[in-house]
């Protein structure tokens, strides 16, 4: 709801959540590594705006989902 009110058009939000199926449910390689793999193969603005944020260099892990 929040993503139609701020006017993010559907085939974005369909490519972001395609994007975080392919981050979070994956389990082949590291996190890191599987979100650097997939910043080369989607070159969204939206989609990059979230690899910015995951890839900003903290120091803290992200709390994953077990199943999406």
């Amino acid at each position: 709801v929040g993503m139609k009110r701020n006017n993010i058009s559907r085939d974005e939000i369909h490519a972001l959540r395609s994007f975080f199926k392919e981050v979070f449910s994956k389990n082949d390689e590291n996190f890191n590594s599987r979100v650097k793999n997939l910043a080369k193969e989607h070159k969204e603005s939206i989609i990059q705006e979230v690899i910015n944020f995951i890839d900003h260099g903290s120091t803290r892990s992200f709390c994953k989902p077990k199943k999406i």
